[in-house]
C-alpha cells in the first residue's frame, strides 16, 4: 500500500514492491494519476481515495490484509485511520514525512496518534483469522 502514490517518492516504492513481487496497491487524489498509475507504473491497483469508500474497496481487494504501508507524506487523518484497521498482525510500516510529529490533520489528530494501533485485522502464520 503506498500513499500518495503517483509522486517522486511513491512511484518509486510501488516499483521496488513490484521488483519484490508485492501486490501494490496505490492511492492518488486525481483521476488523472490514478490512470498513470495503472496503466504506466503497472500498480496492481490505484484508487483515488478522494472518490471511493476507502474502507469497503481495502476489504475488497486486500481481504487478508495489509502486511506493508508506505505512508508518504502522511499527516494522520482519515486514510491512515482506515488503513491502520486494515494492516495484518507485524504488519510494517514506513512513514516518509517531514511532519510526523508537528502538524495536525484536519481531523485534529497527528500520526503518531495512530501509530501504537493494535492491528484489529489479525491472522496466523496460516492465514486464519484469530
Amino acid at each position: 500500500m503506498i500513499q500518495t502514490a503517483a509522486g517522486a517518492t511513491g512511484s518509486v516504492a510501488g516499483q521496488v514492491a513490484r521488483i519484490h513481487g508485492c501486490k501494490v496497491i496505490g492511492f492518488a487524489g486525481t483521476d488523472e494519476k490514478v490512470k498513470w498509475l495503472r496503466e504506466e507504473a503497472e500498480f496492481d491497483f490505484a484508487i483515488n481515495y478522494k472518490k471511493v469508500d476507502l474502507d469497503s474497496i481495502l476489504s475488497e481487494i486486500a481481504p487478508n490484509g495489509i502486511d506493508c504501508y508506505f505512508a508518504n507524506n502522511c499527516q494522520g487523518g482519515e486514510v491512515l485511520r482506515i488503513v491502520m484497521k486494515h494492516m495484518n498482525a507485524r504488519g510494517r510500516i514506513a512513514y516518509c514525512t517531514s511532519n510526523f510529529n508537528h502538524g495536525r490533520s484536519k481531523q485534529g489528530k497527528s500520526s503518531s496518534q495512530y501509530y501504537y494501533n493494535p492491528y484489529p485485522h489479525k491472522h496466523d502464520a496460516h492465514g486464519d483469522n484469530n
